[in-house]
């Protein structure tokens, strides 16, 4: 065979080889076009469509009969980007690139969106201009929609869709550059749900969350569209209100939101009540500065909750006292690792048998260097830091022993009260920590007295009925202390098992000086009487306040007529004393009253 009959022989079996690879490269586009989970459209310089694939008739709904022919933007772009993509649309057909991407929405038959991630390819004539353009699109839809809602989640609060603390620092500069702009000024508050954490620990975190998505939601209904909300966490929020022209209109701004806790909250078709502290600040009265103002939001609302206030707006004395407190707060830490506590007892005197019924234990702490502390200075620290929960418990185990001591010295009937915080009632250590040390101790169960608040009346009704029945069933006694401040907890008494009342003091101080807190114990001492409950009178200093008081048969007495309290040692000279006859309770203290 020759050279030329040879090359001739090669280039057809090229030729057959190639036309073979052509053919199959066709049959492979048409699988692809055909079955491929991809968008597969081709349109003309003008838009119009010329290609429509099986999986892009399934996804938009549409026949490919039904639009071949129509303009692509006007039947798939959703209107309000039309304009846009139309634009990029002429801008890419006359450009050099052969080739781009984009991302965009279109529109199905059904009139819902798909978002779909495009890659263009231009399809030149012979004359090098674009004559078709072929595009291959996969569906991004739930991708996007992953997303937005990964991004949702970082940006907003997911149990009440309020902007989270991610934003709170570009939205507060946002609003100190408009009052900058506006000369207007702006209030940063900061709301803390009070006692949240007992609604957590009683009800469950369930019913908390949803208390929460319902103040959320109260609040976000009644702010002005010029405020902005946002949940700083836990049972913080954060309100950052613009348009201020002056502290009477922050006052009325925060005036509105406490009253909107007066009304109850329905969770699980129960009215749970709830209040708020709120601690204000104002731009630029206060400082200029964003983190500085939310400090001092933030200190401003702590002196709130300590001062029972619902409102308190920051003043230059706080960040110094909050220092102190801070200082005070460590101190107590410290002290209650070290025990460094004791406990006087003030006795309780029964006037009409002449004895001494029982005592209070009260507590203080032995400072190192400011002294003797009162409760009434570190207790509310160490209720708010949950300090009260190991310190109650402490002071509980000293009033066992000393009680299992004095019932050894024959002072059988001898009944010791202890005061108990709120919080330490819904705490689980309590009951635990009772039913511990009656069954080690060999005291009787009556002789121990827990005293309550009279405000555990109206809190969570059915979850301390629930918790106080449990200590009454150790055989404990329980007793509402400070009784009277409210007449509502008159009518509560009887649905609880309380053996004592206290009066409260305020009116025993009035007690000769006020008609009207003389007819608030008449009414108190009737009621007692109606229901079987013991009354104790506290607070008694005055031979004319013991004297009203006993000739009304109220004759548990406790105060500084008496005694004031006084450590163990001391109280324990003060029942010998009695019992040598030294000090006789009707006559040497009363001027041989009547009732006597």
């Amino acid at each position: 065979m020759d050279f030329k009959t040879s090359s001739k022989a090669a280039l057809t079996n090229m030729s057959e080889r190639e036309q073979k690879r052509s053919g199959l490269q066709e049959q492979i586009s048409t699988y692809l076009y055909d079955t491929a989970n991809v968008v597969i459209v081709m349109l003309d310089r003008e838009a119009n469509l010329l290609l429509f694939n099986p999986y892009a008739q399934k996804l938009t709904g549409y026949r490919e009969e039904e639009v071949l022919g129509c303009n692509w933007f006007r039947r798939f772009i959703p209107d309000p980007h039309t304009e846009k993509i139309m634009k990029i649309f002429r801008d890419v057909v006359n450009a050099k690139d052969l080739h781009w991407g984009q991302e965009n929405e279109i529109l199905c038959k059904d009139g819902t969106t798909r978002t779909i991630r495009w890659q263009n390819s231009r399809i030149l004539d012979k004359n090098g201009k674009t004559e078709k353009i072929l595009s291959v699109g996969i569906d991004i839809t739930e991708e996007k929609r992953a997303q937005a809602e990964h991004e949702k989640l970082l940006k907003e609060d997911p149990l009440t869709g309020l902007p989270n603390k991610i934003f709170l620092d570009d939205r507060l500069q946002m609003a100190l550059n408009r009052a900058q702009r506006h000369k207007n000024r702006v209030m940063v508050a900061f709301l803390d749900l009070n006692d949240f954490k007992s609604i957590n620990d009683t009800l469950g975190h369930a019913t908390g969350d949803q208390l929460i998505a319902a103040v959320a939601e109260r609040l976000k209904s009644n702010l002005r569209k010029s405020d902005t909300l946002i949940r700083f966490g836990g049972d913080e929020f954060i309100l950052i209100a613009e348009e201020i022209k002056t502290l009477t209109d922050a006052k009325v701004v925060t005036k509105k939101i406490s009253e909107l806790f007066l009304t109850p909250f329905t969770i699980h078709r129960s009215e749970l009540y709830i209040t708020s502290s709120i601690g204000a600040t104002l731009y630029p009265d206060d400082s200029q500065d964003p983190k500085t103002l939310l400090t001092f939001a933030d200190i401003a609302m702590y002196k709130a909750k300590k001062s029972q206030k619902s409102v308190q707006f920051f003043e230059p004395q706080m960040h110094q006292n909050l220092r102190k407190r801070m200082i005070m707060e460590n101190e107590l830490r410290e002290a209650i690792k070290k025990r460094s506590f004791h406990l006087l007892f003030q006795p309780q005197v029964d006037t009409l048998n002449d004895r001494i019924q029982g005592a209070e234990a009260l507590l203080r702490w032995d400072h190192p260097y400011l002294g003797i502390v009162p409760p009434e200075h570190f207790i509310p620290i160490a209720e708010e830091t949950g300090m009260i929960v190991e310190l109650g418990e402490w002071v509980l185990e000293e009033v066992v022993a000393k009680l299992e001591k004095w019932h050894h010295m024959g002072y059988y009937d001898l009944k010791i009260s202890v005061n108990i915080s709120r919080i330490q009632l819904y705490h689980d250590r309590l009951y635990a920590t009772l039913k511990r040390l009656l069954s080690t101790s060999k005291i009787d169960p009556a002789m121990l007295e827990l005293e309550f608040s009279e405000k555990i009346l109206f809190q969570q009704r059915e979850w301390v009925l629930s918790i106080l029945e449990r200590i009454k069933d150790l055989g404990v006694q329980i007793a509402i202390d400070n009784f009277g401040e409210s007449y509502a907890s008159l009518r509560n008494l009887q649905h609880f098992p309380i053996d004592h009342i206290k009066i409260n003091r305020h009116f025993i101080q009035n007690l000769t000086r006020s008609e009207k807190d003389q007819a608030m114990i008449s009414a108190i001492i009737h009621l007692s009487r109606n229901l079987g409950l013991e009354l104790i009178a506290e607070g008694v200093e005055e031979h004319a306040q013991l004297e009203y008081l006993t000739k009304r048969h109220c004759h548990a007495i406790q105060g500084f007529f008496f005694s004031k309290p006084l450590p163990a040692e001391t109280f324990e000279s003060f029942l010998k004393s009695h019992d040598k006859g030294e000090t006789a309770f009707c006559t040497a203290k009363q001027d041989s009253l009547e009732s006597c």
